[in-house]
């Protein structure tokens, strides 16, 4: 495991009938374990940022370098590893390392991070399991290569959605540029927490 990997703790119906995965547009713009159920986070918007008090205490010509190296998008690619996606496991993994592959082409200046997910049972080996945000496409790819999958059919527990969200939030996300989560999984968040819960679009 790398020092980018962190391993802790589905909503999109799929058709069994696609040959790929439905992307959104996308507009260019160690190891610690743990199974506890835990809070969304809240982001602290009002927080003066270091690179904003970078930017006001330096000339002109630095603060445009300054922007240019922190500036750019930041995506994360949710995967559901659960038993009930079995069908749709080595496919998931694939196009995670498409995606990589291509986006990283595509938009200049580019991080992407990774969080994977099974259900609340402690019979499992993680509940998520997170590579942080990274230009590295080599760290990636064994990421998603060496991350297990749950062939455990006969699980009733719920699927870590919300844990997987809170760890999104907790990502090393850049001040300055563009954000994107992308979810690919088969499952509402615990049901016993539905009746609260909203619908999680960006970050």
């Amino acid at each position: 495991m790398t020092t980018n990997e962190i391993t802790i703790n589905k909503n999109n119906n799929m058709s069994e009938k696609f040959n790929g995965l439905n992307l959104p547009a996308i507009q260019k713009g160690v190891g610690l374990s743990k199974d506890v159920k835990k809070e969304i986070s809240s982001l602290d918007l009002t927080k003066k940022s270091e690179v904003n008090r970078i930017l006001n205490s330096e000339s002109p010509s630095i603060q445009k370098k300054i922007l240019q190296e922190e500036s750019g998008l930041d995506l994360v690619l949710v995967g559901d590893l659960t038993a009930s996606m079995h069908v749709y496991h080595k496919l998931l993994k694939d196009n995670f390392k498409l995606l990589c592959k291509d986006l990283f082409a595509l938009i200049p200046n580019m991080r992407i991070g990774i969080i994977f997910y099974l259900d609340h049972d402690s019979h499992l080996p993680y509940v998520t399991r997170v590579s942080k945000l990274s230009k590295d496409i080599e760290q990636l790819y064994h990421f998603i290569e060496t991350t297990p999958v749950s062939t455990d059919g006969n699980s009733t527990f719920d699927e870590a959605v919300e844990d997987a969200f809170n760890d999104v939030v907790s990502l090393n996300w850049r001040e300055v540029g563009s954000r994107s989560v992308v979810l690919f999984g088969d499952a509402q968040p615990m049901n016993h927490r539905k009746a609260r819960m909203g619908t999680v679009t960006s970050i």
